[in-house]
C-alpha cells in the first residue's frame, strides 16, 4: 500500500468549454492515449498529477472520468454497459461536431470492449459551482 500513488495519474482536460478530469491506473496506455480519448486536441491537457486514492483499486486499468457540466447538478455512476448510451447522449446533447468526436466514441468503445484490461469505468456528472451559489440568485446584479 505504500507506493500506491505511483499507479494513479490525474488528467484535467478542457473539452468544448467543459472541464474533464480523468483518473487512470497505468499499464498499457500512455498519457496521450487517455488525453486523445477525451480531448478534441492534445494540447488541451492542462495538468498531470500523481494522486493517492486507494479505495477503488482493481487489476489492470481503471478510468474514473469526472465530467463537469455547467447545468447538471446530479451525480451519476454508470456501469460499462451503459457507457455507449452515455456517449451517444453526450455527443447528441453537447454536440462536439468534429470528426474528432467520432474518434473519441470509437476509441472509447474499443477500450470498453476490452474487458480484460478495464474492470470498471465510472462517469460522474457533478456541478460544484451549483452548491456554492445555491443561496444566491445568479442574476443578482
Amino acid at each position: 500500500m505504500s507506493s500506491r500513488n505511483n499507479y494513479w495519474s490525474e488528467f484535467s482536460l478542457s473539452f468544448q468549454g467543459y472541464i474533464v478530469t480523468c483518473l487512470k491506473i497505468q499499464e498499457g496506455f500512455s498519457q496521450t492515449d487517455v488525453g486523445e480519448l477525451l480531448s478534441m486536441d492534445q494540447g488541451s491537457i492542462s495538468r498531470l498529477e500523481k494522486r493517492e486514492q486507494g479505495s477503488d483499486i482493481y487489476n489492470g486499468i481503471i478510468l474514473i472520468l469526472h465530467v463537469y457540466f455547467p447545468d447538471v447538478s446530479i451525480m451519476q455512476f454508470l456501469d460499462p454497459e451503459f457507457i455507449q448510451e452515455f456517449h451517444n447522449s453526450f455527443l447528441d446533447k453537447y454536440k462536439p461536431t468534429t470528426y474528432r468526436a467520432r474518434q473519441l466514441n470509437e476509441r472509447a468503445q474499443r477500450l470498453i470492449s476490452d474487458s480484460t484490461k478495464i474492470k470498471k469505468i465510472n462517469f460522474r456528472l457533478v456541478n460544484p459551482q451549483k452548491k456554492l451559489r445555491s443561496d444566491h440568485s445568479e442574476n443578482n446584479q
